[in-house]
């Protein structure tokens, strides 16, 4: 599947100091295990005001941060994409296999964290906590498909 990237601006440095720049928001839309730590490391390194992974009471916060990727980001960016018009998002991928398999992985090692936050992110995206290969891959492929159509 030919993903079509296109660059999405130079980026500079926003200092905290200089405060948030409405017009520079970056949202990271892709799910778990495609990169979304690195991604936001790099947008820390770029001193962008930066969250990873929000619970739904930080989520109202969310015009604080120039910089914003995995829960609940990729359920909400038709919403955000609304909310701030002029806003930049940047999807990753990878293969649907290597990225079952690290998910499975990554549930199996996750699973038993009793954390409300984590448990609802996993039910609202997949509607389980039990890993079904065939499933998890028709809901990676249908949010790479939106995110594609969407953006077109």
């Amino acid at each position: 599947m030919n993903l079509g990237f296109r660059q999405i601006g130079n980026f500079t440095s926003q200092s905290a100091e200089r405060g948030i720049n409405m017009n520079r928001k970056v949202f990271g839309i892709s799910l778990p295990r495609t990169g979304t730590s690195s991604l936001a490391v790099a947008f820390r390194h770029l001193d962008f005001h930066t969250a990873h992974y929000l619970t739904e009471a930080d989520y109202e916060y969310i015009h604080e941060y120039d910089f914003a990727n995995d829960f609940p980001i990729p359920l909400r960016y038709k919403e955000l994409d609304e909310r701030f018009p002029n806003s930049k998002f940047i999807f990753t991928a990878r293969p649907s296999e290597s990225w079952l398999d690290s998910y499975e992985l990554h549930l199996s090692r996750t699973k038993h964290i009793s954390d409300g936050n984590w448990q609802d992110y996993n039910l609202s995206l997949f509607g389980t906590l039990d890993f079904d290969r065939k499933h998890f891959k028709n809901v990676y492929m249908k949010h790479w498909e939106d995110v594609l159509e969407y953006f077109k």
